[in-house]
C-alpha cells in the first residue's frame, strides 16, 4: 500500500489488480474482499458512486464470508464517505448516530481476523501468471 501513502491511483490499481489475482489464484477469500474494499475507494474518490457502493456490498460479503470480525466497517465509512461527498448527509444521520450510541468517540478494541482456515489440501491450480510469477522469484 505504499502506492496509496504515495497519492498515486494508478500504483495502487496496478498493486490492487496484482493482489487480486493472487488472491483469486490461491482461492484467498479475504484477500479478495480488501481489493474489492480497495477497488470501491479508488471508484469513490474519482466520483463513481454507484460502482463504489456495489463494490462495498462486494468486499462486505466476501469479509463476512471468512467471518472477518469487522466486515461491515469498510462499508458502512464507505457509504458515510460517500454520502457526504455527495451532499445527503441527511441520508447518513441515523446511521452515524447509530454508530455513536454502539461505540460511542472510542474505537473498538482491536481483534485478530478470522482468517480462512487454510491447510494446504485446497489448494486450487494456480493461473499461468502465477506460475510464471513464482518461477522468476525462484530462480533469482
Amino acid at each position: 500500500m505504499n502506492a496509496a501513502t504515495r497519492n498515486d491511483p494508478a500504483g495502487l490499481r496496478r498493486h490492487n489488480a496484482e493482489g487480486l489475482e493472487l488472491a483469486l489464484c490461491y482461492g484467498m477469500v479475504w484477500g479478495q474482499g480488501i481489493a474489492a474494499a480497495t477497488s470501491a475507494m479508488l471508484a469513490a474518490v474519482t466520483g463513481r458512486f454507484d460502482e463504489a457502493e456495489a463494490r462495498y456490498a462486494e468486499a462486505d460479503g466476501l469479509l463476512r464470508r471468512v467471518g472477518a470480525h469487522h466486515a461491515t466497517g469498510p462499508r458502512t465509512l464507505g457509504l458515510i464517505t460517500i454520502r457526504l461527498a455527495q451532499g445527503r448527509a441527511d441520508d447518513i444521520e441515523p446511521v452515524v448516530r447509530d454508530l455513536h450510541a454502539e461505540i460511542g468517540t472510542r474505537s473498538p478494541s482491536p481483534t485478530p481476523w478470522s482468517w480462512p482456515d487454510w491447510d494446504g489440501s485446497r489448494r486450487r491450480r494456480r493461473c499461468p501468471s502465477c506460475r510464471a510469477r513464482s518461477r522468476t522469484t525462484s530462480t533469482g
